[in-house]
């Protein structure tokens, strides 16, 4: 404000002051590059001020922060603006604006809410009509974010390959990519370098500009900005600021990306049931007690499909599978607790129901996987599930250097004998009595009991069902008609009667070639019978 007003009231002398105060500020804040403006600011008008000893003084005392902003030390090129007007005026910024803006971008640590905050931000404090912010991601570019003037809200997008939108001057923005330059158009159709641009002349853009977010020499994402209601939209004064708040925008970034990198090592659920905000809160031998439904599966002869692959092909098909689960899981309240291998262990913190639910919809989307590896001339692949209700403690395991998020408990042990258990009878998915009895409607699911197990070192047995919902639909129309014979004959295993109960699981496999369950129970009834 002080800033502002001097300027209108035409008091250079203030505003040389104001600009000095600010770039020592922002110096002492360690925002550097939003100093170097205002000190670049504070030189020009202590030389039209005609103060010239205090220009040597600043050019001796802050030389980082006076020479110019083209590039730095090393020759990477940051803020060269590409202009088309020859204007000289200086960019004057507003500090209220920049610290309510600044502070605004740096609050945000949520990957996905600081696109929004900085979309809007900058959109409004440079003047434009629509703005796009692209992110970097290995060799390619990707647009993540866009706001346009007939929407309220900044649009968050799954990332949209730059090659495949074609809303906006792919053109400009390669080579802002390229040389880390700012390009600033003020009539983008009829002047500058990109008048040839096919975007360009089938939209007659007028105000165009396009700057990098850059920290560390390093390239964090790409402003893409238009008006096309007025040429010259994009001042001097608008640029000053929206390269301040680039230079926040920049460094915001770096730490959502770190903050979200850390979630994937971290599930958010996990530090919720810890009760805290962020990883950095964690501390070893933190623990909770809770109950919750666990989730195990694996890939059935995965040491035999693995050893006809090299270990990067290995890499690949189990990063493809998992791509596949992960999004199953996590669409029916649960979350990955860790991998092991072609393993995944999940915990489901709701309800019984969303874990069986997003078992089933795993062993659906499986389906579709098997689908496309057919069409690669590729194998299918099966799987097991194992699901148990239990209590169990969550908490950090390790030493001071290193440790781990883990859960520890019966339950877990328990749903990994359990999936286990999955290979012996021949099927896809098995839960515990536990489990079952915790379920809102057991009638919802097709279910049928399968064996009493006693858990190695336990004294207590437990209760299998085997939930057939996602066979093929003709294995699974045979096993509901043959439901009821199927468990009085797994009775009669259970007290001894072995030709009885084969009897009747030969009366099912007659309707049940498929039935795996049905074959290793008869299996059994003859090894009994001899």
């Amino acid at each position: 404000m002080a800033i502002a007003g001097a300027k209108e009231n035409e008091y250079i002398q203030e505003e040389a002051l104001a600009n000095e105060l600010a770039a020592k500020f922002y110096l002492d804040w360690g925002q550097e590059k939003v100093a170097r403006v205002y000190m670049m600011d504070a030189r020009y008008c202590y030389s039209i001020w005609g103060a010239t000893t205090k220009v040597k003084h600043l050019e001796a005392n802050y030389p980082q922060l006076c020479q110019s902003p083209t590039t730095t030390g090393s020759g990477s090129t940051i803020f060269n603006t590409r202009a088309t007007s020859d204007s000289t005026a200086s960019a004057v910024l507003d500090l209220a604006t920049v610290i309510k803006s600044t502070n605004a971008i740096s609050s945000e640590i949520v990957l996905e809410n600081l696109l929004a905050t900085l979309m809007d931000i900058l959109v409004e404090n440079a003047g434009a009509q629509r703005g796009i912010l692209i992110l970097p991601r290995g060799e390619s570019l990707f647009i993540e974010a866009i706001k346009e003037p007939e929407l309220e809200k900044v649009s968050v997008l799954p990332s949209l390959l730059l090659d495949n939108f074609e809303k906006l001057s792919e053109k400009i923005v390669r080579y802002v990519a390229r040389t880390r330059e700012t390009v600033v158009l003020n009539n983008a159709s009829t002047e500058g370098d990109f008048t040839d641009d096919i975007y360009i002349q089938q939209h007659q853009c007028q105000s165009i500009a396009c700057t990098p977010l850059i920290t560390q020499g390093k390239l964090q994402g790409i402003i893409y900005l238009e008006n096309n209601l007025s040429a010259g939209a994009f001042t001097q004064e608008r640029m000053a600021l929206l390269r301040t708040l680039a230079a926040q925008g920049a460094i915001s970034l770096e730490n959502a990306r770190l903050y979200d990198a850390c979630k994937r090592f971290v599930p958010e659920q996990f530090l919720s049931f810890l009760e805290k905000k962020s990883i950095v809160d964690v501390e070893l031998g933190e623990q909770v007690e809770r109950e919750m439904t666990v989730l195990f599966s694996d890939i059935r002869d995965f040491t035999t499909i693995s050893e006809q692959m090299t270990p990067g092909e290995n890499f690949a098909f189990i990063n493809e599978y998992l791509g596949y689960m992960e999004p199953q899981i996590q669409k029916h309240g649960g979350f990955i607790d860790k991998y092991i291998g072609d393993a995944i262990m999940a915990l489901f913190p709701d309800s019984a129901d969303d874990a069986l639910k997003g078992a089933i919809a795993m062993l659906q989307e499986l389906k579709t996987y098997n689908s496309d590896r057919q069409q690669r001339n590729l194998k299918p692949i099966r799987i097991g599930i194992g699901l148990h209700t239990g209590r169990l403690i969550l908490g950090t395991v390790g030493g001071f250097r290193r440790m781990d998020g883990t859960v520890i408990g019966d339950a877990v042990n328990l749903s990994s004998r359990v999936e286990g258990l999955t290979k012996t009878y021949g099927v896809s998915l098995l839960i515990t009595d536990k489990t079952w009895q915790n379920l809102n409607n057991s009638l919802a699911y097709d279910l049928r009991f399968v064996d009493k197990v006693r858990a190695k070192g336990k004294a207590k047995a437990v209760s299998l069902f085997e939930i057939f919902s996602a066979d093929p639909p003709e294995l699974r129309d045979v096993k509901i008609a043959t439901k009821e014979k199927f468990e009085r004959a797994v009775l009669l295993y259970h007290q001894g009667l072995f030709i009885e109960a084969a009897a009747l699981f030969q009366e099912c496999l007659e309707s049940a070639e498929g039935d795996r369950a049905t074959h290793k129970y008869l299996e059994r009834c003859h090894l009994h019978i001899g």
